[in-house]
């Protein structure tokens, strides 16, 4: 997870530090709804496969651009009842609606933060 922290927290928090009590059940709440199902169910993201040396330099080689719900699904570990749950999830769920959700969310914290702070 620590390899998302730019993509997953910093481009949608900010560097700034958020720590009031009133903004964390927000930040929790937005993570564990609308964002965490928008970056898990329909915004793609790379995979580091391999790095090696060249000289000084390092080559970074990724995979294909898939979503997480993607890499869940082509995995043989996971029985075809989820899958089925997943799909049905992804199928009801808008991502536009999901984003003007996010985006009134992260309005609301930095609001309370501006408040608090």
């Amino acid at each position: 997870m620590e390899q998302k922290n730019d993509t997953h927290v910093r481009q949608w928090f900010g560097y700034e530090r958020h720590d009031t009590v009133a903004v964390v059940p927000l930040i929790n709440g937005l993570c564990k709804g609308a964002l965490g199902q928008l970056l898990n169910l329909f915004l793609p993201s790379l995979k580091l496969e391999s790095k090696r040396r060249e000289g000084s330099k390092t080559k970074r080689v990724y995979g294909p651009a898939q979503t997480p719900l993607q890499r869940v699904l082509e995995r043989e570990e996971v029985g075809a009842q989820k899958k089925l749950q997943l799909r049905a999830l992804q199928a009801q769920l808008n991502p536009f609606a999901l984003r003007r959700e996010v985006d009134r969310c992260l309005k609301q914290i930095n609001q309370e933060r501006e408040l608090k702070g």
